[in-house]
């Protein structure tokens, strides 16, 4: 009898058909303890509200690509192609290629159109998957200091320290800003001491995402791992439950 890790395996060794069609999909737990739905996105529209967002939907991909990067990022991820696989995939979490014509069957509700907010520089994100903190507009005082030890407790633009300048004040700056649709998560913050901060002309200064030091890769793949456990206890759980 096969069992249940030989069988997502099977999935993740599996080779996506090059006549269909495919889309990205990821399951994980999210920050606020529920399951989290994403999808690789396009562009199809803005919102006419202020600040103006961007409408996105799901996107066809090219699955050989999509699961070479997974892979290269330490992120392995399935090929589904069946409803059987699909249960496998929604039991088990993490990324998977899903055939066209079996995602829009199946969650047709993780493909529509919806308003996205951005997440550091360039990505987008449905709100439902940030923190309900990132979408408060002052930072917590938690994260607050994460990025001023992030940023080594200096100004990110001119470099000074309170430790060197007695009079020094830091401030933690929201990159775009807060009215123009930023949300206060640590890609878009970054430690400004006051007078580079009250000196910021415009105050949406596009470059200083890139004085945002960069995750270290192998942690991006520690963080989808422990959202990866966290998301098969909590479905193992559900699934306990429900055969009591």
């Amino acid at each position: 009898m096969v069992s249940l890790l030989e069988r997502v395996q099977s999935l993740l060794d599996a080779v996506p058909d090059d006549t269909k069609n495919y889309y990205a999909l990821t399951i994980l737990l999210g920050d606020n303890g529920k399951p989290q739905f994403t999808c690789f996105t396009g562009w199809v529209g803005d919102t006419d509200d202020n600040p103006r967002r961007e409408i996105r939907q799901a996107s066809l991909v090219y699955p050989d690509r999509m699961l070479a990067a997974w892979k290269l990022m330490d992120e392995p991820g399935m090929v589904v192609s069946t409803p059987s696989d699909f249960a496998l995939f929604f039991a088990y979490g993490g990324h998977a290629a899903v055939e066209m014509q079996l995602a829009e069957a199946v969650v047709p509700e993780w493909l529509a159109p919806f308003v996205s907010v951005h997440e550091g520089e360039w990505g987008y994100v449905h709100p439902k998957v940030l923190s309900d903190s990132a979408m408060q507009r002052a930072p917590a005082p938690k994260l607050r200091m994460s990025i001023i030890k992030r940023d080594d407790f200096k100004c990110r633009i001119c470099g000074r320290s309170p430790k060197d300048y007695g009079d020094l004040e830091l401030h933690v700056h929201h990159v775009r800003p807060w009215a123009a649709g930023g949300v206060t998560e640590e890609r878009n913050l970054i430690t400004l001491c006051h007078t580079c901060h009250n000196g910021l002309d415009p105050h949406y200064e596009h470059t200083l995402f890139k004085f945002i030091p960069p995750k270290d890769p192998s942690e991006r793949a520690v963080i989808y791992r422990r959202k990866l456990a966290e998301y098969q206890a909590a479905a193992a759980r559900e699934s306990e439950g429900s055969d009591v």
